[in-house]
């Protein structure tokens, strides 16, 4: 066995830690047996494979056999995804506006926002692909990209009713990601999100309390100096 190349550890405020497989999509609290088992596989010692914590950690993507190329898996995975038939994958842009001006932003920000032309043609775009006399979809899925998106929260909202409605009756499972720099999420945004089937892929990892600190600094500094 060995640890799995997409397996984060996170240390949370209560000092408990957290286990993501960013393969699965896999997230547990886990305890001190979970993370002896992990400590014993990169020093090399043994550990009983056939325990059923060790059998859950491997189901879950938290460590792997010995003989898996999970890069290969990886890259198979995503041809497969990239010529499915039966998904439609949108991303879509509410604004093109920020509230960071973070310096290794590659994006010129514009005060920009999806009208209301837009947003309908969107709808009326995916409600003929959601069509069974399309093809038959079995799954729709979106991401939330901007700018920041959660500076319309509104547009968010109102889509993401409208692709849920949509969705149901012709039975396709819909599911939505969003990509944000965090600063605008509240409880009351968590649970807008969450209603809507909205989840929080990771884009970074902080290893440490130290680089945590550090990504709040800068964070809390670009926020006082937004984009224009």
């Amino acid at each position: 066995m060995k640890v799995s190349r997409w397996l984060t550890l996170i240390n949370v405020p209560d000092g408990g830690t957290l286990a993501w497989s960013s393969y699965t999509g896999a997230l547990a609290k886990v305890n001190a047996e979970f993370l002896s088992v992990i400590e014993a596989l990169k020093t090399g010692y043994e550990i009983d494979t056939s325990s059923a914590l060790v059998r859950e950690m491997l189901r879950c993507g938290f460590i792997a056999e010995d003989d898996t190329d999970e890069l290969s898996l990886y890259g198979a995975l995503i041809e497969r995804e990239k010529h499915r038939k039966d998904t439609l994958k949108l991303v879509i842009a509410p604004t093109l506006s920020c509230n960071f001006s973070c310096p290794y932003c590659f994006e010129h920000h514009r005060d920009v926002k999806m009208s209301a032309a837009v947003q309908n043609a969107i709808t009326d775009y995916v409600n003929q692909k959601l069509n069974p006399g399309m093809g038959g979809l079995r799954f729709f899925s979106v991401v939330w990209y901007g700018g920041e998106p959660l500076l319309e929260k509104d547009i968010i909202a109102g889509l993401s009713e409208a692709f849920l409605k949509m969705s149901s009756p012709y039975g396709v499972r819909y599911s939505a990601s969003i990509i944000t720099n965090g600063y605008l999420v509240d409880e009351d945004t968590a649970k807008l999100l969450l209603e809507n089937r909205t989840r929080f892929p990771t884009q970074q990892k902080l290893q440490s309390d130290a680089e945590m600190q550090q990504y709040l600094s800068v964070v809390n500094r670009f926020a006082e100096e937004p984009s224009l």
